[in-house]
């Protein structure tokens, strides 16, 4: 072992830039590796992003009217409570597609579980038909603000003034209905 090393330090002496350049070569390498893991984990896990930025909520519950859902805040180990909201089942149309959506009533955004505006602008009191789409759901029924839904088989429309990305489970047809913010007005 001890004529390896002396072997080494001897060749290391005689040979120092192509040393140096190994030991720059390899760190470059490793630096490379390191970076480009970090970026791979980000970029495959846009949930997380939108999650973190949405200031996401662990736990979402769906209670009766007759709850008292503000109990909760007082809670150990709660940081943060939003809602309750009052919510209808609907079914939307758009251009020939249809989708299953829960229309949630809320006069300002929520601080846990925040929608993140993509596009458009958030609830306005001005539009009392107004409603914001989950950028999935959005997509689904080929929709952007402006534009009109319809309520199939009553008189009823809603106009999308906006389009957020939200860290909740998003609209997959036929498992999971779409989630539509709206003014607690909107809901009948």
């Amino acid at each position: 072992m001890r004529a390896t090393l002396r072997w080494a330090h001897s060749d290391l002496r005689t040979h120092r830039g192509e040393a140096l350049f190994l030991v720059l070569a390899t760190a470059g390498i490793v630096a490379s590796l390191l970076l480009a893991t970090a970026l791979f984990g980000y970029a495959t896990n846009p949930w997380q992003r939108v999650f973190t930025q949405a200031n996401g909520a662990h736990v979402t519950l769906h209670t009766t009217a007759a709850a008292n859902a503000g109990e909760l805040a007082g809670l150990d180990g709660v940081r943060s409570v939003s809602g309750p909201y009052p919510t209808e089942d609907l079914t939307l149309a758009s251009r020939g597609s249809r989708a299953s959506v829960e229309l949630r009533g809320t006069a300002e955004r929520p601080g846990t579980g925040r929608p993140l505006i993509v596009s458009g602008h958030w609830l306005d009191p001005a539009a009392p038909d107004g409603v914001v789409l989950e950028s999935r759901l959005a997509r689904a029924l080929l929709t952007a603000p402006g534009e009109t839904l319809t309520v199939p088989g009553t008189g009823r429309t809603l106009t999308v003034v906006g389009i957020a990305d939200s860290a909740e489970p998003r609209y997959r047809p036929g498992e999971q209905r779409g989630l539509v913010w709206a003014l607690p007005s909107a809901l009948a």
